[in-house]
């Protein structure tokens, strides 16, 4: 009964978020920009607002998994059954570089405790941002702001769920004879109508 009421809760939560701006994410940036001690966060939420990156998936995120000389990135997705591609640019590769660069010898991007490295991550961000209601969900924010960007630059719905790696995605590419190759295709020509990086 409780474990029911708990899951309801946190379902009526997540009813209630909805994606962080444009404005918002800049002024979280300009903050932590201005105290190199949130420069971990300050990268961390810009690799999540460009890329729509799942914390775990951020977690587990190797430097080899990043191909900064060509500008992508392969997420292994841990809520669907593929691995996808996402375009880098500038701003996002150099917080990547710079995320790695405080533990260079570790092959995770966070470095070493990567787990324990988001939590510090969340928390911090929770007191640079204490105005927004659901603090637990602020990532989320972040990334449903990549989402409703693409959308709104007009990209199409698939190559958002793909991006994204939104759960229905693995359904839509079941359906579709796609390979990896034929969505870094689709990329490679929707590259151009994604919006400016934060």
């Amino acid at each position: 009964m409780i474990k029911q009421n708990f899951k309801g809760a946190f379902q009526a939560q997540l009813q209630e978020i909805r994606h962080m701006s444009t404005a918002e994410i800049g002024e979280i940036l300009a903050k932590c920009e201005m105290e190199p001690k949130l420069h971990l966060v300050r990268d961390v939420v810009r690799v999540v607002a460009n890329t729509g990156i799942l914390n775990s998936e951020l977690a587990s995120l190797r430097m080899s998994d990043v191909d900064i000389t060509g500008g992508w990135m392969a997420i292994k997705g841990r809520k669907v059954p593929f691995t996808r591609k996402v375009p880098l640019r500038p701003k996002t590769i150099a917080a990547i570089v710079s995320l790695h660069s405080r533990n260079p010898e570790s092959p995770f991007v966070l470095g070493e405790f990567p787990t324990l490295r988001m939590r510090i991550v969340i928390a911090s961000l929770r007191l640079v941002w204490p105005r927004h209601s659901h603090g637990r969900f602020l990532l989320l924010s972040v990334r449903m702001s990549f989402t409703y960007r693409l959308m709104h630059a007009g990209i199409s719905s698939g190559v958002v769920r793909y991006c994204a790696g939104h759960q229905d995605s693995s359904w839509f590419a079941s359906k579709m004879p796609l390979t990896p190759e034929d969505w870094l295709y689709i990329l490679r020509q929707t590259r151009e109508l994604f919006p400016e990086e934060l």
